[in-house]
């Protein structure tokens, strides 16, 4: 009976040290969100007024919702077979004044979140696995109606309504047709002094001409002088030669003609003579 006892009182000193050694494992994760919107390129994130959040238990590698329209419905659809599901397994709640203004309850393994924003006509989808032991997680979601679908931080953003900004580069477009007309008058207006200097030359070209008329005139005159000269000489001669005695005619015949071809001899005789 004793030693019952005491294997009663030693069990029950026990019983506070195993409590510790199996404590309950958590199976679920509240999911919280913090949204934020934007609506310009270079605008600021304000907080969300309006969200709508959802989760299917499945994996997002086989399904996917497929429009905006489909994200208000509660509509997600199987990749492969087409198949639809619309009712979710988990709803977030929304609270405005919170920081996280969204949280949702996750117990599965697997699961697809799905956040519709109608203030942008927005709508946000990703997978989440489940840890063990993790009883909340805070997280951030950007919106931003000005882009097109895109992926950040985990998330889908996707954007049915993007239009890209077509009007936008009118603007730029007309300034370029603006400093086209200047170009085109830069360059046709010097192109006329280029034509006139070339023509500018010409008169160098005349310069040339009347030195050189010039000096064929004066050969032909001073040719001319000479020829005049050696014919009055030649007749001079001839007198001379007529006055003289026939026995020098012949000799001076022969000086005289040399004289024609070489006149510094001729000149050279007639003066010594």
């Amino acid at each position: 009976m004793k030693r019952s006892l005491k294997y009663i009182v030693c069990i029950m000193a026990c019983m506070p040290l195993l409590q510790g050694c199996f404590k309950d494992v958590v199976e679920y994760t509240d999911f919280r969100i913090s949204v934020y919107d934007q609506t310009e390129s270079n605008g600021e994130f304000v907080r969300s007024t309006d969200l709508e959040t959802y989760a299917f238990y499945v994996d997002t590698t086989q399904w996917t919702v497929k429009s905006y329209e489909d994200a208000v419905a509660r509509r997600i659809t199987n990749k492969t077979t087409g198949k639809t599901q619309t009712e979710p397994d988990a709803i977030g709640e929304f609270y405005a004044d919170d920081e996280y203004q969204v949280t949702i309850r996750l117990e599965s393994e697997m699961s697809m979140i799905v956040v519709v924003n109608p203030t942008l006509k927005l709508f946000a989808y990703r997978n989440y696995k489940l840890p063990i032991n993790l009883p909340a997680v805070d997280t951030k979601l950007y919106m931003a109606s000005w882009r097109q679908s895109h992926s950040v931080a985990g998330w889908r953003v996707v954007n049915n309504f993007y239009e890209p900004p077509t009007e936008e580069p009118t603007p730029p477009a007309d300034e370029e047709e603006e400093p086209t007309t200047p170009p085109a008058d830069e360059e046709e207006e010097p192109t006329t002094p280029p034509a006139d200097d070339d023509e500018e030359p010409t008169p160098p070209a005349d310069d040339e001409e009347e030195p050189t008329t010039t000096r064929v005139t004066e050969t032909r005159a001073t040719e001319t002088r000479a020829t005049e000269t050696m014919k009055e000489k030649v007749k001079v001669t001839e007198k001379i030669m007529a006055r003289m005695s026939p026995p020098h005619r012949p000799q001076t015949k022969m000086i005289t003609q040399k004289t024609m071809h070489d006149k510094e001899d001729y000149e050279r005789y007639i003066y010594n003579k």
